[in-house]
């Protein structure tokens, strides 16, 4: 399963680099939870039935283009840690992103149930490490 887990992972990543919003309600649980990096600022948090539709709504209202780049990726217990680079450009203001970030995913009934983003790598990291979120 664990290499599973890191597929799934992957695929998620590229089908959010996509845009690919039907692609990834196929891999994810039915009430998914989404906090992506405007959790840090805001305490954003999409969940239930309508999280992936509301996460790229409030996406698409921010960023004019985003990207995840991940140059690591690895198994811990059950979740699964990417490491990498969100890359972006805000739509009302023009201002690029390219920040160091950590994505956590966890998994239930061989999907993905959640996807955490981390502003500091090495908290995420320590967050998949210790399984807790």
């Amino acid at each position: 399963m664990p290499e599973e887990r890191v597929a799934l992972a992957r695929r998620l990543i590229e089908r959010f680099n996509r845009r690919d919003i039907a692609g990834i309600k196929e891999i994810t649980v039915e009430n998914a939870e989404i906090v992506p990096m405007r959790a840090a600022l805001e305490g954003t948090v999409f969940r239930g039935p309508t999280a992936v539709d509301d996460f790229f709504e409030a996406s698409d209202d921010s960023w004019e283009e985003v990207r995840m780049h991940v140059d690591e990726i690895s198994e811990h217990g059950e979740r699964v840690l990417a490491v990498g680079r969100l890359q972006g450009r805000a739509h009302e203001t023009g201002m690029e992103i390219d920040s160091p970030m950590g994505w956590v995913v966890t998994f239930g009934d061989g999907k993905i149930a959640s996807v955490r983003t981390y502003v500091s790598v090495a908290e995420a990291r320590e967050a998949a490490e210790r399984g807790a979120e």
